[in-house]
Formats: C-alpha cells, structure tokens, sequence
C-alpha cells in the first residue's frame, strides 16, 4: 500500500487498513429476465492473456465500457499521489489513448456506471480534501466533462450500477461517520438524487452488478458489522427494496472486481483477504444458487482495480495494486 494511503483508516479484527474500495465497473445491461436471456449460450473461459499495459500505472481507479467497446480509465491513485488521469483502451488496436480530458478534480475510490445514451458517469471518491460528493458526466462525442448535482452523501468506495431505465444506483462505501448502507439512485434526466431504503448491512469494497432479471446484486466487501465476505444481496429496483441474500461464495474479497456475464451468471475475481492478494475467480449461477471457483488464475494478483466485460463476453482487468504494495498499470483478458 503506498504512502500516499495514510487517511480514513479504521479496524478489521487486528489490523488495520484503508476502508475505501477501488473501482467501479459497467455491467451488460439484460433487463428482464426471459427465455431468450437464459438461453444464451455458456460463457467458457479457456484463457489468460497479458495486453498493453495502461501508460498510468494506479489503483483505485474506476473503469467504464463506452458503448463502442473502448474501455475508458479515470482516476485513481499513481506513484506520484492521487490522479485526474483519463485514458482510453481500443480493444481491437490494442492501443491506449492518453489525449482525452482530464477528470475535473484528482480523486481516487470513485465510483460511476456507463449509461443508455452513452455518456459516462461518475461520483464521490476521496483526496486530499477528504470525501468527495462531486459527481461528473463525460461524453464521449464531445470529450467533455460537465458538472452534475452531488451525491448527498459524502461517500468513497460506493458501489455503482446502471438501471434498466436508465437510473444510476449508488450504494454503500465510507464516509466520515464510517461504512454506511445509505443507497441513492441518480436520474440523470432530472439532474437529482433520490433517497432509497438503505442496505441492512453497510459494506466496503464489493462489487455491484445488474443481472437478467432487472435487480441489482451486490457481493462482496468489508461489512460494517465487521469482516471480509463472500455474501451479497439483491436489491430490487421495482419495489426499490432490498431482498433475499445468496449463499456466500468460496473466497471472501475486499478491493475485488465482479461482473454480470452475457449468460447471466456472475463473475467475482481478484481482491484480497486474510490470506493476501488474489488472482483467483468465482463464478455465481444465480438460477442453481451455486458458486465455482474456476481453474485459471490472473497472471497479476492484485485488487483495486477495474474491470469491463466486452461484447464476445471476454474480461479485460486494468490496473490495480500488486502484492507488493505497488500502483501497476498491468492489464490482463479472460477469454
């Protein structure tokens, strides 16, 4: 970890560390469940495969999917302190464009969600200043940020998923008070904030995705209540209520990455736990309520890091921070 990681530091049984999380990814959007969505053919991984390195090596970063397939990274933090940096990934040159607008403000533990029309948004965070209520929009047609209205909470290391109309879903992450459930759904349409029921547990770290039916999974993290899980639970946007859990998983992981695959099951890899830095991966049926580990590693153990999943249902993984405590700008494709 490095040294610049000295702020918002609370307790985990003995030891103690940064309670922020470190990325926040774009989900395939599958609205409802149906028969052609469970009728998508498995995803089978056979692969990893090292690609171009980002030119900015940082951690806690956030990583979107713009709808042309580009893979878009902002933020974070680098060897050099905490970053405004954002760069772009063309997945079919396997090249990275560094000639993109910078994010408005240097800010690590963002969070954010690609959605319908395109542009990308993003929210919160931390710096120098503390926590970060600002929230930005990027459109990729005219490579611009503007301002929109700020998140209520002062919060880093929330959890971000687009909804199926469109709505940003914001929950959990820390503020000053500590790790919080509070959950708030931006309209982007409305330029507002609105107030949800908050989550019966306050977490730190895991990963939201959107699955086939509509509702919102979040895995993973630090618990307010205390300790690194491999549980999760549903939240439904139509009833805007939290539901049932699912069974934990394999591997608890804090700073992990996860995503919603093109067959409906979810993807949940990388972070870390007791036993240190991981490179391992677990996959959730959602339709069997069965978790598996898959047999292929990561070639780079690390967590706060980004992740997007590409059209053909293949994972890149960008960034993060390895073993060693080091920012790297390694990036990695699951196919």
């Amino acid at each position: 970890m490095s040294h610049h990681k000295n702020s918002c530091l609370a307790t985990w049984g003995k030891t103690s560390l940064l309670l922020l999380t470190a990325f926040f990814i774009l989900f395939p959007e599958t609205g409802k469940i149906s028969s052609s969505a469970l009728a998508q053919p498995p995803v089978h991984f056979s692969k990893w495969t090292e690609i171009a390195p980002m030119p900015t090596a940082r951690d806690s970063l956030l990583v979107l999917k713009q709808h042309d397939g580009r893979i878009v990274a902002i933020g974070g933090e680098a060897v050099s302190g905490v970053s405004n940096a954002v760069e772009r990934f063309d997945p079919n040159t396997h090249t990275w464009d560094r000639a993109l607008s910078p994010y408005p403000v240097a800010v690590s533990y963002l969070s954010g969600a690609t959605l319908p029309d395109g542009r990308l948004f993003a929210t919160g965070g931390f710096n120098s200043s503390g926590f970060v209520r600002d929230s930005y929009l990027f459109d990729p047609q005219k490579g611009s940020w503007t301002t929109t209205a700020p998140d209520p909470v002062a919060r880093a290391g929330s959890m971000a998923i687009v909804l199926a109309g469109g709505d940003v879903l914001v929950t959990g992450g820390e503020t000053e008070n500590g790790i919080t459930g509070v959950t708030e759904v931006f309209r982007p349409s409305e330029n507002r904030w609105v107030s949800m029921e908050s989550a019966p547990e306050g977490r730190l770290g895991g990963v939201a995705a959107r699955m086939p039916d509509g509702r919102v999974l979040v895995v993973g993290g630090l618990l307010k209540a205390g300790g690194i899980t491999s549980g999760g639970r549903y939240f439904n946007p139509k009833t805007k209520k939290w539901e049932e859990v699912i069974p934990p998983g394999p591997t608890p992981r804090l700073y992990g990455i996860g995503s919603a695959l093109p067959d409906g099951t979810f993807l949940f890899l990388d972070g870390f736990n007791r036993t240190g830095v991981l490179g391992s991966a677990d996959l959730y049926d959602p339709r069997t309520g069965k978790w598996k580990t898959l047999p292929l590693v990561d070639p780079v153990a690390r967590k706060e890091t980004g992740v997007a999943v590409l059209g053909d249902g293949s994972v890149i993984v960008v960034g993060g921070e390895d073993p060693k405590g080091s920012s790297i700008g390694n990036a990695t494709r699951l196919k």
